[in-house]
Order: structure tokens, then sequence, then C-alpha cells
């Protein structure tokens, strides 16, 4: 099977990182959506073409998602653990596999990390669960929150050395810690991620690697993302602009 390993860095902090391990099928797979929907009158193409691309846009029009699944996606994920929680909230369609807390003591063979974010925002006055612009004392902030991290990573590793079980020890650890994992699933179900977290109402962190996914697959399946192209550029300005 082709292997891409092309990688993206979604946070732009040279640690999170997303890389796409393979497609299947591996040669246009945007033609698989086609040919499933088309078993149905015992048809089949052999290239696209604009017949096949007035399909597809059909299908995504009525919403026959089946077709959809058949393609399948693979992908390397490292990202902090409250972003990883916003992703693996994503089950139908997805199977995922995540390093150990309780197998590896971390800054050993996976590293001990921590992500911290370039800007603090706000809470928004208006969405209980979103933020909105900046807070004014950025650096009171970060100050405080890398003393945080200097402590949970001194506690964690005094734990360590103290005899203390990995899977305790791991108990001091924020949900800042960075932690990977790969994640295969059916094009449909990577779609719906497209659709959820590329939007104005996710948190950020998790948007920008449903934008670093987009822009993966855009490539592979032109078709069947063309929808999000507005939206794509709409996240970005936000993203600019917070």
């Amino acid at each position: 099977m082709k292997e891409y390993e092309e990688k993206k860095y979604p946070l732009e902090d040279d640690i999170g990182e997303i890389a796409l391990r393979w497609i299947a099928p591996p040669e246009n797979p945007e033609l698989e959506i086609v040919n499933c929907a088309k078993v149905s009158y015992a048809n089949q193409a052999e290239q696209m073409g604009e017949r096949e691309a007035k399909l597809l846009r059909f299908l995504d029009e009525a919403g026959h998602v089946s077709p959809s699944y058949h393609p399948h996606i693979s992908f390397r994920v490292k990202c902090p653990i409250f972003v990883a929680r916003e992703y693996f909230r994503h089950e139908v369609g997805m199977s995922k596999n995540e390093i150990s807390q309780r197998y590896l003591e971390l800054g050993k063979k996976f590293p001990l990390q921590f992500y911290v974010p370039e800007k603090f925002r706000a809470q928004s006055k208006h969405n209980k669960q979103a933020s909105n612009g900046a807070i004014q004392e950025q650096e009171a902030a970060k100050n405080a929150y890398v003393y945080l991290l200097q402590q949970a990573a001194q506690t964690y590793e005094y734990m360590i050395k103290l005899g203390t079980s990995r899977e305790l020890a791991r108990m001091a650890l924020p949900l800042s810690t960075y932690t990977e994992f790969i994640s295969t699933g059916s094009f449909a179900a990577f779609k719906h991620f497209i659709d959820l977290r590329m939007h104005p109402d996710a948190q950020q962190e998790i948007g920008k690697y449903a934008i670093a996914i987009y822009d993966m697959l855009l490539p592979h399946f032109p078709i069947s993302l063309e929808k999000f192209k507005d939206r794509r550029e709409q996240m970005e300005k936000i993203y600019a602009g917070s």
C-alpha cells in the first residue's frame, strides 16, 4: 500500500503534527465512491469525468452517505490531550489507537511535552463554551501557565523516581500534555469531522487540525470536498484575527 507520510503542523509550535499515512484505494479514491454508487445499476466507471462529478454532487446534496464509507484513510496525530478528547468524540466509522502513559514513562521513548498557546484567548460573553479575542494580561497568564507546566513535569518525574506506578504518576500531568495516536476511518467519517470541526463553533485548536485534514484530503477528493472551500477561507480569517 502506498504510504504518503505528508505532515502538517496545525498548532505551529513544531510539536503538534498530523501525518497522512495512507489512503485506500491509493489511486483515485473518489472513483471508488462513484463505483460504489453505480453498483445499484450494475454499472462501473473507468475514470472520472463530468458525469461522475455530477453523481458525486448529487450524492452529497441528497444525503446518500453509504458510498463514501468505502474509501479509507489513516493519519498519525500528535496533539494535546484536550484536543485528542475532542477528536475522540468522533466514533462512527473511525478507529483510534493511542500511546499509553501506563506502558510508557514519558520523557524516554516518547517526549514529555506541553502545548503553550501563542495567545491566551478571552472567554466569550455570548457562548459559554467558546473564546473570543485575547486577554490583556498575556505575559502574566503565560508566566503562570509555564510555571504550572514546570511544576507538573517535576512532580511527574519525582513520583516516578519514588517508584510510583506510571498509571498514577500521570495524574500530575495537565490536559495540555502531548499525546499521539493513529486514526483510521472511512472518508465519510473524516468528511463529517471536517464539517463539524472546521467550523466557527469548534475550539480553535481542533479546528486547525480539521483544516490540516481538509488540506491533505482535498487533492484526493476534490469534488467531494469542494463545498468546504469557502468555509476554510472563513476559518483562516477568523484564526488570523483571534
